[in-house]
C-alpha cells in the first residue's frame, strides 16, 4: 500500500488556517537569514528580531508544514542519541549541557507564548520513553 499525501497529512493541519506569503521576488536587506518556518525557525527570527536584527525567514511551503506540522508542535527535549552515549562520547558535562540546552529552549518558547498570551494551547506534560522489546523476548 502506498501512502497519499492526504494520508500522510495531519488532520489539524489541513483543517487550520495558516497566513499565505508571496514569493521572494527582489533583493532585500537583512542581518540575518533563518531557513526555515517551523517552531525552531520562527523562535529564532523572533528572538534575532527582538534583539534588534533584521531577519528574512525562507520557507518553501507554508509556516510549520512540515516536522513542526506532523508533530502537532510537540516540543521535546530528547536527543536522537540516548544520555548515557552522549556521556561515553562527550562526557557528562557535556551531555548535561545539551539536555539542559533542549529543556532551555522549551523554557523560552514557553516564556513567548505567555508574554504574547498566545493561544497555542501550550501545556508541559509527563513524557515516557519505553524500552522496545529484546530479540529474545517471547511476548
Amino acid at each position: 500500500m502506498s501512502l497519499t499525501h492526504e494520508a500522510t497529512t495531519p488532520y489539524w493541519s489541513a483543517s487550520a488556517a495558516f497566513p499565505a506569503f508571496p514569493k521572494l521576488t527582489h533583493d532585500t536587506a537583512a542581518d540575518v537569514v533563518v531557513v526555515g518556518a517551523g517552531i525552531t525557525g520562527l523562535t529564532t527570527a523572533y528572538l534575532l528580531a527582538k534583539a534588534g536584527k533584521r531577519v528574512v525567514i525562507l520557507e518553501r511551503n507554508r509556516c510549520v508544514s512540515a516536522e513542526t506540522g506532523h508533530t502537532s508542535a510537540h516540543l521535546s527535549m530528547v536527543t536522537d542519541a540516548p544520555l548515557g552515549e552522549l556521556v561515553k562520547a562527550f562526557g557528562r558535562d557535556h551531555a548535561q549541557a545539551v539536555w539542559d540546552a533542549g529543556l532551555a529552549a522549551i523554557d523560552q518558547i514557553d516564556q513567548i507564548v505567555r508574554h504574547h498570551q498566545i493561544d497555542a494551547g501550550f501545556a508541559w506534560v509527563d513524557g515516557y520513553l519505553h524500552a522496545p522489546p529484546t530479540a529474545d523476548s517471547s511476548s
